[in-house]
């Protein structure tokens, strides 16, 4: 019960980020715009898309300059953006 307590800052900035980064994007079509800038082929969009998010992932841990809640915060909420932009691209 205590590894999921440790885990319930991702899941809920995960959570809320998403519905935030939702409502901006129907609002700014953000994630279209950051689709068409990016000058790869659409079927390998969402692999550097998730590849980028695993390196930020491992990265910012690595440097070990947030605590610990803050780095599941911030990893919830590149999850969530990576997860917006893989929907969009598919």
């Amino acid at each position: 019960m205590t590894k999921f307590l440790k885990t319930l800052p991702m899941l809920l900035s995960f959570l809320v980020s998403y519905i935030i980064l939702m409502q901006i994007d129907r609002k700014y079509h953000l994630m279209s715009k950051i689709n068409f800038s990016i000058n790869v082929p659409k079927d390998w969009k969402p692999m550097l898309y998730v590849s980028f998010m695993l390196i930020l992932i491992i990265f910012i841990p690595i440097i070990d300059i947030f605590p610990d809640e803050f780095n599941y915060i911030l990893n919830g909420i590149i999850l969530s953006i990576t997860v917006i932009l893989t929907q969009k691209n598919t």
